[in-house]
């Protein structure tokens, strides 16, 4: 058989084993695995009869292949859950601490913007100026947090089956979210500083 074998259970690590007929050693038990198109439990009953053409006192007891691979899964799909609600909530705080942050930040810069505004600046001109500097403190952002996560992912990746330490969509789908988020918290109070007469915004304090 190419690669390893994990014998206990998909998260169980794979060890060495040796496959040796049971004929030999004996053994108080043996496992019949049946496959068929069929609903598993239409097939108990025809399954139970032919062993019992062979040997009436063998005990039989029938379970899918389904539900022992998702007793399994239990603990690891438990795991995964918690993860991806603490995950969704620290997503949530993020980015309403990014929205906070940034719009605050404009806001603070309506004198500044009423100045410009006054001296003949363009309502375009401003509202760029705003996204460019918000976008700067983004992506300085963004560059550390993403190798900090990719770091932070190996603990998920030895925690969970299955779970890549680098997934490229989800980098990529938070960091556009993130952005998004980062443009409009400053877009918006932008745009209402710049349609403010001058003369209020240099009296706002």
């Amino acid at each position: 058989m190419p690669g390893d074998n994990r014998a206990g259970a998909p998260v169980a690590p794979s060890r060495p084993a040796v496959y040796i007929p049971y004929t030999v050693l004996g053994s108080q038990w043996v496992s019949l695995l049946v496959r068929s198109a069929t609903a598993p439990g239409l097939l108990l009953n025809p399954v139970r009869m032919e062993v019992a053409a062979i040997d009436k006192e063998l005990p039989l007891e029938g379970e899918p292949l389904r539900d022992i691979v998702n007793q399994w899964y239990t603990d690891p799909r438990f795991v995964l859950t918690l993860m991806s609600v603490f995950a969704s909530l620290g997503l949530a705080l993020v980015l309403t601490g990014v929205y906070s942050v940034l719009s605050y930040s404009v806001t603070r810069r309506t004198r500044e913007i009423g100045v410009r505004m006054a001296l003949g600046a363009e309502a375009a001109d401003v509202r760029r100026m705003v996204l460019k500097s918000g976008l700067r403190w983004l992506l300085v952002g963004i560059g550390l947090g993403v190798p900090a996560s990719i770091a932070l992912a190996r603990i998920v990746q030895n925690r969970i089956w299955g779970i890549k330490s680098v997934d490229p969509l989800t980098l990529v789908a938070v960091a556009v979210l993130l952005t998004l988020v980062g443009l409009a918290a400053g877009y918006f109070p932008a745009r209402r500083a710049t349609k403010v007469d001058p003369m209020v915004a240099l009296r706002h304090e």
